[in-house]
């Protein structure tokens, strides 16, 4: 398959002193206004995730790495503004539902916040505390701005502004001050966040000087998806009921499998297998998680039959389940 690259930006290693290699998923969202992060894998292969995290006063940059096709799900605090820029993907990709084309960038609303689909991905979140970026916003345009409209969209920053944008975010990032090795996060200092608030600001009022009308993302099913996940939070024990998730989303079976195909890029049951599957090996990656804990972590999630769980797994993760478990140990993970 292709390889899509956002543009023609300097592609920064995200591993070494400003890198980060984690197992688990949760750790790499540890500490930041974020409400709810997680990731399903849904194709074969090792789930391992490379992060690069790089905050200031009011601005926070996460680049996030990983191969497997995933679903990839995060509401931020509502006082951020996000803007999603995907660097590099393979394959197709999508942001709640919307397919990126190279150059796009995305801003999703605070409530629902987004759902990407995609394998071999690069990307970069980038979070701008809300009152600050409109104060910027309505400095640089001299009239008050209203940032409700720049919300749910795709923009579509071309051959020019595009790679523009993904160099400026990989400079800012590279010259942050690493902290140290426990924080695992870099340092903006007060002139590189100015002047990243000041060029995305620009971008922004650019894009939408010159293209005034909305590329909506697909909020209504993102609504119905969502609905349909709080069946399967109430009760990870099986796969939600599809007449419960019609009930629960006030839709018909046949809109609620094009909404999970639209926004997940698959049927709820393949969606929520996956989740389960992505859910335990979390839970024995949990290093607190006694080495005899897999049976237990199995049944919790609803597989009854341990065989057939334990070839699901290594079909899915590309390891046993035993494996997984014994890499959670504090001798074998990963600072």
């Amino acid at each position: 398959m292709s390889e899509t690259d956002f543009g023609t930006a300097e592609q920064s290693s995200l591993h070494g002193r400003s890198g980060d290699v984690l197992l688990r998923h949760p750790d790499h969202f540890a500490g930041l206004p974020i409400v709810e992060a997680q990731v399903t894998q849904l194709g074969l292969g090792n789930q391992q995730v490379s992060s690069w995290r790089v905050l200031g006063e009011d601005t926070l940059l996460v680049r996030l790495s990983f191969e497997p096709r995933s679903v990839g799900r995060v509401v931020s605090h509502p006082g951020w503004f996000v803007l999603f820029v995907p660097l590099r993907w393979r394959g197709d990709f999508t942001f709640n539902g919307l397919t990126a084309r190279p150059h796009d960038a995305f801003i999703a609303r605070a409530d629902l916040g987004y759902a990407t689909v995609g394998a071999g991905r690069d990307t970069i979140a980038v979070g701008l505390r809300s009152s600050r970026l409109v104060a910027t916003l309505t400095a640089f345009a001299g009239r008050p701005i209203d940032v409700a409209p720049l919300l749910d969209r795709r923009l579509g920053f071309g051959e020019v502004l595009g790679p523009r944008l993904g160099q400026r975010l990989l400079r800012a990032m590279a010259g942050a001050t690493p902290s140290s090795d426990m924080d695992r996060r870099s340092r903006l200092g007060p002139t590189a966040e100015d002047d990243l608030f000041s060029a995305i600001a620009d971008l922004l009022l650019t894009v939408c000087d010159s293209h005034p009308v909305r590329n909506p993302v697909r909020s209504s099913a993102l609504e119905i998806v969502r609905a349909a996940e709080r069946i399967f939070e109430a009760d990870q024990t099986r796969s939600p009921r599809l007449a419960d998730m019609c009930a629960a989303s006030g839709v018909g079976q046949t809109w609620l499998h094009k909404c999970f195909l639209d926004i997940y890029g698959c049927s709820p049951g393949t969606y929520f297998k996956a989740r389960r599957l992505s859910l335990a090996r979390e839970r024995l990656l949990d290093p607190s998680v006694p080495p005899t804990a897999i049976k237990q972590v199995a049944l919790s999630l609803g597989f009854i039959n341990s065989g057939r769980f334990a070839f699901e797994y290594r079909e899915r993760f590309g390891e046993n389940s035993s494996d997984t478990i014994r890499a959670a140990s504090p001798g074998d993970r990963r600072p």
